[in-house]
């Protein structure tokens, strides 16, 4: 009887233990949670905590798959985990802004596929903005915005007389209807007062109007960031972890991390501008080699092969410099050039 008393009191204790981690969870992210249980109706708040436990196995795979000179422990993957929905709670609670550098080329360019593509989450149904920033665009201007479907070339919305505001940005306001799921749009800007060239970019909406859809989304954020979390540690210690390249600068201070940046800034502008658009787009935008493959009417076999010599050239110039290198040099500072390119997107 004192053994089943006892087990009882265990099973009652994980239980409180385990309602009182959901009430934790909902109240420290109450958008993230709301936003998830939204379209499950007659869901209880234990669904957030199954969630919880499914992204566990997702962020150690991860975790050990990027960090490579230390052991995963428990409290990685929990720190981990609150930084994927601290960061999904913020976005949720921020309007719905997505800012796009635009490229100034000639006025026919709608007609070509737009070479890069900005993702835009929309996570409610309600208006969002698109925020379009270039170097040349003054307070003073004012433009002609369209979309046109980037498959069919028809124009999907316009609206003119649209104002740079003082920082330098143009807001685009869209009503939630105005792209359907996925579609893939040209941005076109047209300055009122010059018409011979337009400001462009690719846009491409995601509607998270199911369940499988915010949970796709929340898996590849929890995936991003785990290997965001263990690139930045790997950088904290140094930009390349190598015996054999000491010459490179660890990012113990400031200057030495600039000047890592201006290393690989040269070793990747070797690269011509459509292979380095390709890499920023499958590396730090997370477009798959498929999509890009369809771009540019190829297959996704020649464009990763392209890719991946392309930054194979740019890792040999670099250990080229380093007489003392020993064998596998080469793949390494690959490896360290694919998380270099995010600091080198823009």
């Amino acid at each position: 009887m004192r053994r089943l008393r006892n087990r009882d009191r265990k099973v009652q204790f994980n239980h409180e233990g385990e309602r009182q981690r959901i009430s934790d969870l909902v109240a420290s992210f109450p958008s993230f949670c709301a936003w998830l249980l939204e379209l499950q109706p007659g869901a209880s708040e234990e669904e957030i905590q199954r969630i919880a436990e499914r992204l566990k196995p997702i962020l150690l795979r991860q975790l050990r798959k990027s960090t490579q000179w230390r052991q995963v422990e428990a409290a990685d993957i929990m720190d981990c985990q609150y930084d994927v929905f601290m960061f999904l709670e913020k976005r949720l609670r921020e309007p719905m802004e997505f800012a796009v550098k635009v490229l100034r080329m000639g006025t026919g360019y709608f007609q070509v596929e737009p070479p890069h593509v900005k993702v835009m989450h929309l996570f409610r149904s309600e208006p969002f903005a698109i925020v379009a920033h270039h170097p040349d665009f003054r307070p003073s201007h004012r433009f002609r915005a369209s979309l046109r479907d980037a498959a069919a070339g028809g124009e999907v919305a316009a609206t003119s007389g649209v104002s740079c505001g003082e920082n330098g940005r143009v807001q685009i306001r869209l009503a939630y209807e105005t792209l359907r799921h996925e579609q893939v749009a040209t941005l076109e800007l047209l300055a009122e007062e010059e018409v011979s060239f337009g400001y462009y970019s690719g846009v491409k909406t995601v509607r998270h109007e199911s369940f499988d859809v915010r949970i796709g989304f929340v898996v590849e954020t929890a995936r991003l960031m785990a290997r965001n979390r263990a690139w930045k540690e790997r950088k904290q210690k140094a930009e390349i972890q190598m015996e054999d390249m000491s010459t490179l600068p660890a990012v113990q201070d400031r200057s030495g991390q600039e000047i890592a940046e201006i290393l690989a800034r040269k070793a990747v502008s070797r690269i011509s501008p459509s292979l380095r658009d390709q890499l920023y787009q499958h590396y730090v935008d997370g477009v798959s080699w498929a999509a890009i493959a369809d771009r540019h009417k190829t297959t996704a076999d020649n464009v990763k092969k392209g890719a991946s010599r392309a930054l194979k050239k740019a890792a040999e110039a670099i250990v080229a410099g380093e007489p003392g290198a020993a064998g596998g040099a080469v793949e390494r500072v690959v490896k360290w050039l694919h998380d270099m390119l995010r600091d080198m997107r823009w």
